[in-house]
């Protein structure tokens, strides 16, 4: 088994046909080089070999020891792959039995399932696999996602495509390299609202875009929730860069809204809001009060921070002196366009300079209330119509999908447990890590080449690495 006391057996991964990928192998040298060094006690006994491998080749501690046992176990070879199973095929008659029952699902305007589509098959064909079911669709011609919605296409003007661009310039001037790897320079809190039907189901079904079919997530009574994730970057130690994350403490919120037009009415004063969406059901004053919560625990806890959140209208309430529009007074207009100093015709009219006000606009800074309740926090908006810009929204996709996967609750009591299960269970240190990391992604898509640092990989978060088939990440940076 081993040559010396700990040391793991390596055999050759180009000899006797065990081929196997050679970075697994240099996982195991580390491994005895580090073990020989505490045998030589070159290296404290309390050192962690495994964990210090582990971050060296950014990958998680459950890996290395896997790749240790089976060398052990195996004479020092990591035995191969397995292959895949070979699949059942359907033949046309099954298929025609399953694009029938995804008509008859949309008939009956219910979402369908892979697995639910397997019980229409016959009794001999029930062992088959959901990817053998998945591709006999798609070859079908159909796919599985959301119903097109025209309604969310939004058409950009140049401005916003600008703005969009400033915003990402912004976001990285908040990112610093530390040894190799993009951190932050300080906490950063994203915070949004959210909401679940009692009778929640998965968005996506199998369809065909020639197909009629009402896209949507359940009925009943809606659960509106709140919440704000704060990203802490370590700033020493060995893990110097690396980022943790977590709830903002007590900032976690959830109440019921009923969606029943008749008992709103009978009691509008508890019910105040759209019934449409729940962005209704969250009132300026109540989301303001909660933000002043949020941000004194975070000074307390956290210090200065960077906030993001979106630009809901409960989210931008303007304070002070507001741009002029077209129903202010020419004297008004004037005092814009001179205070900017913007020139203009002596004797021009009223329509004249509204338009020059209209093109200089953005020299305008608004002032919103947010900004005076945020104190010594630094406040930013995202650009409209760009969740994913925003890491929380990946978190509540989480949550929401491990409650779609269980029957419908019986009452709201038992979906506001399921949320407060699924907000501990769900919401780990990777799922939170990986959101940011989307993120990050993607702003620095919009932003300007020229706005990229050069040299610094502020794209890609420190210690950060997609999960591979030769590397299995249960968390995002290191372990604890």
């Amino acid at each position: 088994m081993s040559s010396k006391r700990g040391l793991v057996r390596i055999a050759d991964p180009f000899s006797g046909g065990h081929l196997s990928v050679e970075r697994k192998y240099a996982v195991l040298h580390a491994v005895n080089v580090l073990k020989t060094l505490k045998l030589e006690k070159k290296l404290p006994r309390d050192v962690d070999v495994a964990k210090q491998v582990a971050t060296e080749y950014a990958c998680s501690i459950p890996f290395v020891k896997k790749l240790i046992k089976q060398a052990r176990e195996n004479d020092g070879v990591i035995p191969a792959r397995k292959g895949k199973r070979a699949r059942s095929a359907l033949s046309d008659a099954d298929v025609a039995l399953l694009t029938t029952a995804v008509r008859n699902y949309a008939l009956r305007d219910e979402q369908c399932s892979t697995a639910k589509l397997r019980g229409c098959l016959p009794a001999d064909k029930q062992h088959v696999t959901n990817q053998t079911i998945a591709a006999a669709l798609r070859s079908a011609g159909y796919r599985w996602g959301r119903v097109p919605d025209d309604s969310r296409k939004k058409d950009l003007d140049e401005t916003y495509v600008v703005y969009q661009k400033e915003y990402a310039k912004r976001m990285l001037q908040h990112r610093v390299m530390i040894n190799g790897g993009g951190s932050l320079r300080r906490p950063l809190i994203v915070l949004d609202e959210s909401y679940v039907h009692r009778y929640h189901t998965h968005e996506e079904t199998w369809l065909r875009d020639d197909m009629k079919f009402k896209n949507r997530t359940g009925g009943g009574q809606r659960l509106v929730i709140i919440g704000a994730i704060v990203y802490i970057p370590r700033h020493s130690g060995p893990d110097k860069g690396y980022i943790d994350a977590m709830w903002v403490p007590g900032s976690f919120r959830i109440w019921e809204v009923l969606t029943d037009r008749k008992k709103r009415e009978a009691n509008e004063a508890a019910y105040a809001g759209s019934l449409d969406d729940y962005h209704g059901n969250v009132k300026t004053k109540q989301f303001e009060d909660w933000f002043g919560e949020v941000c004194t625990t975070a000074q307390k806890e956290f210090g200065d921070c960077d906030i993001i959140m979106d630009c809901a209208s409960y989210h931008r309430r303007r304070v002070g002196e507001t741009a002029p529009t077209a129903a202010s007074t020419k004297a008004v207009l004037q005092k814009f366009l001179d205070t900017h100093g913007i020139d203009y015709p002596p004797g021009a009219k009223k329509k004249r300079l509204h338009e020059l006000v209209k093109a200089n606009k953005h020299l305008h800074k608004q002032h919103f209330a947010v900004f005076d309740i945020a104190g010594r926090h630094h406040v930013e908006f995202t650009p409209q119509y760009l969740s994913r810009l925003q890491p929380i929204e990946r978190v509540w996709a989480a949550i929401k999908n491990a409650i779609a996967r269980e029957p419908p609750s019986a009452n709201m009591t038992e979906l506001k447990k399921k949320v407060m299960l699924y907000k501990d269970i769900m919401v780990t240190q990777r799922v939170c890590l990986s959101a940011l990391q989307q993120a990050w992604s993607y702003e620095w898509e919009l932003a300007e080449p020229e706005d990229h640092p050069d040299g610094c990989p502020l794209a890609v978060m420190r210690g950060y690495e997609c999960p591979t088939d030769d590397a299995e990440l249960d968390l995002v940076g290191p372990k604890e």
